[in-house]
Parts: structure tokens; sequence; C-alpha cells
């Protein structure tokens, strides 16, 4: 386990809030309801689909012209970070979530987490 985690993502996370930095970023899940216990297997089920929105804090930041020149991001991909400590609990953010911030939805492409485990970033479109 790397010294860096725990207290100091704590740390960081609740100096970034302080600083009204983050604001509300949603990972909406859709799910279908689950049959009654006493469903018979062989008749398909057709539930009712429940969209839970999941409730966190972040910032979206554009990626610098250099990096879009180089073509290591698209001009039209976005950096999503999301203040690990403010993540609900169990939740995991995997590619194929779609997240709203800003009033926008965004595919993510890719994930990394940094050393402190304070912030995980989003590489999205």
């Amino acid at each position: 386990m790397s010294i860096l985690l725990g207290e100091l993502a704590q740390t960081i996370s609740e100096a970034l809030i302080d600083a009204n930095v983050p604001y509300e970023i949603i990972v909406p899940r859709t799910t279908q309801t689950e049959p009654p216990e006493d469903w018979p297997t062989w008749e398909p089920w057709e539930g009712e689909t429940v969209t839970t929105e999941h409730k966190m804090q972040g910032f979206v930041v554009d990626y610098s012209e250099a990096l879009i020149a180089a073509g290591v991001v698209s001009m039209d991909d976005v950096r999503i970070v999301i203040l690990q400590p403010t993540i609900p609990s169990g939740l995991t953010i995997g590619l194929t979530d779609i997240v709203q911030a800003q009033g926008k939805s965004f595919t993510i492409l890719n994930i990394s987490e940094d050393p402190a485990g304070a912030t995980l970033e989003l590489r999205a479109r």
C-alpha cells in the first residue's frame, strides 16, 4: 500500500471542495427490475427499467492545444476529474459508463487514477 493513500486523498478532496472547484458529476446506471421469486423460469421476464443517478464531485477540464496538436487527444476530448472520496461506496466507474457534467453527457475513453488516490481522471468525449 502506498503512503500516499487514505488521509492525503481526503485532504486533497476537502481542499478542492473548500475552494469551490468541483461541482456535481453524475454516473447514471440503468438496470431492469428483478422478477418476483415465484416467477416461472421458463417464462421471459420483461421488468421495468430503473435508472439510478450516482452523484459525486468533480470538474471538467479541456486538454491543452499542445496535446491536441500532437494528436495525443482529439479536439473533442475532455478530461473529467472526479474526487475519489466523493464516489459512492461500492461504485466502480468503467469504460461502459456515461458521465454527465455541466448539462452534457460524455462517453468514457480512458480511466486513470492519481498515485495519491485522490482523483480519478477520465478522458471522455
